[in-house]
């Protein structure tokens, strides 16, 4: 989902006002959480290492001048699912956004967000969220404050 940041806001849709609003309140970092592809394969929660942000490494790059939210699913999948809709529980916030020398450097702490974010969301009071209704396409009932990880 790509929304313009200069959008009407009463154009868009509750769910990229949603998005739009989490894009803009959230502060930059990595966060641990859980998604569902909704039109995927299967109808597993997958964990995620996810990333809000400005990407600092790639700074100066026409590509990269507006905060994006990249949510990894530590998951191998067979296809590619672009397009389709994804439901992401977001719980916890792990570090902070940081900038990066090389690209070596940038992808060895990704995988290591990753590897972090999946041991986490193994803890009881994180592994709960995998089987709340929102993945069901109800609203959740559960009451989620935000936490930091150590």
């Amino acid at each position: 989902m790509e929304i313009q940041w200069g959008a009407d806001r009463e154009q868009l849709t509750a769910a990229e006002r949603t998005v739009l609003e989490f894009a803009e309140t959230t502060p930059c970092g990595i966060y641990a959480a859980w998604a569902r592809v909704c039109d995927g394969p299967d109808q597993e929660v997958y964990k995620v290492a996810m990333s809000v942000g400005w990407n600092p490494t790639f700074e100066g790059s026409d590509a990269l001048k507006e905060k994006t939210i990249e949510a990894w699913l530590l998951h191998d999948f067979a296809n590619d699912f672009y397009d389709a809709t994804i439901r992401i529980i977001v719980l916890a916030y792990v570090r902070d956004e940081a900038k990066f020398e090389s690209l070596d450097e940038l992808i060895a702490e990704i995988r290591a967000d990753g590897d972090y974010c999946a041991r986490a969301l193994d803890a009881p009071t994180l592994a709960r969220y995998k089987l709340d209704p929102f993945f069901c396409g109800r609203s959740s009932t559960t009451s989620i404050t935000q936490q930091k990880l150590a």
